[in-house]
């Protein structure tokens, strides 16, 4: 018998988003599958991008999105997390569930 073909899997989860009073120069978390800091340490400006997988979140930082859902990025800090806009709220969410437009 042959194994079951191999699934995609979606990116491991982001540790905790950026806080409100903290600056978004977290340090980078490390580890496999998050993203490089972009160039000149932030910004997103103009740039959009669609969600590959889902995100559920209870904390009101962040925003729940749906895969195929289209964001705004607003900033873009060095741990992977990107300020965004969906459907009229901004929040953070992780970057490595998105691709750009």
């Amino acid at each position: 018998f042959a194994p079951p073909p191999a699934r995609a899997q979606a990116p491991p989860p982001m540790r905790s988003s950026p806080q409100m009073n903290r600056a978004p120069s977290m340090p980078a978390m490390g580890g496999g599958g998050f993203p490089p800091p972009p160039p000149g340490g932030g910004g997103g400006g103009g740039l959009r991008a669609q969600a590959i997988w889902a995100y559920t979140t209870n904390n009101p930082r962040e925003i729940p999105f749906n895969a195929g859902d289209i964001v705004d990025v607003l900033k873009k800090d060095k741990g992977g997390w990107w300020q965004v806009m969906l459907n009229g709220r901004k929040g953070w969410v992780p970057g490595n569930y998105f691709r750009p437009l």
